[in-house]
């Protein structure tokens, strides 16, 4: 595996840990925080004393997002995934880190923080991950893992649309945080999967990685 790859997919293993450590280290600055009841987003915004916390959080979650998508492409293709299958999950991997990286240069309150269709890729993450991970020898754990997270996807979606009954003013929070878990971990514990069953690099590849 090639230096420039393996710290790309370092970049995408950490990114959850970047996510949810921003909002544990910002919650203490934001007055009554109810980490059921308050999203993330509110801990950058003008309620907290400090919302640049929260804000450089979700900054660099976006661009680890973001350099994750090229050791994410590199290594699933080296491993015969489509080339389809493997720009699929480089492409969710950038909007995921684009929505992130707009959210964090457009706070609350202001109007355009929700990033749209830019960040259309995380709901597909879930799927194309798992998609994936069909082609990679010795991966059963993996797969099993990823089933499993898209069973809770729906579970997401159904409490976001109403099916499962639950008051999101009193547990919005909990719900968003689910929903990050399961669109944004699955990128991560793919990078781990690939950085742990990375093949030693040829020699004609350490010289071009020099």
């Amino acid at each position: 595996m090639y230096t420039s790859t393996r710290i790309s997919l370092v970049a995408g293993a950490a990114m959850p840990v970047v996510y949810f450590g921003a909002q544990a280290l910002a919650a203490p600055f934001f007055p009554n925080f109810n980490v059921l009841a308050h999203t993330a987003s509110v801990l950058g915004s003008n309620l907290s004393l400090r919302p640049a916390i929260l804000n450089m959080g979700a900054a660099l979650t976006g661009a680890a997002a973001v350099a994750a998508s090229f050791g994410l492409f590199r290594e699933l293709r080296s491993h015969g995934v489509w080339l389809v299958v493997a720009a699929l999950v480089a492409t969710c991997s950038i909007s995921i880190g684009l929505a992130s990286l707009w959210a964090a240069s457009h706070p609350l309150p202001d109007p355009r923080h929700n990033s749209g269709l830019l960040g259309a890729g995380a709901f597909a993450a879930p799927f194309a991950v798992l998609l994936s991970s069909l082609a990679l020898q010795n991966s059963s754990r993996l797969r099993w893992y990823l089933i499993v997270n898209v069973l809770l996807f729906f579970v997401v979606a159904a409490l976001y649309a109403g099916l499962i009954s639950l008051d999101l003013r009193s547990y919005g929070g909990a719900v968003q945080r689910l929903a990050a878990l399961v669109m944004f971990v699955p990128i991560a514990v793919l990078c781990i999967w690939l950085l742990k069953s990375a093949r030693p690099n040829t020699s004609l590849e350490r010289t071009r990685d020099r």
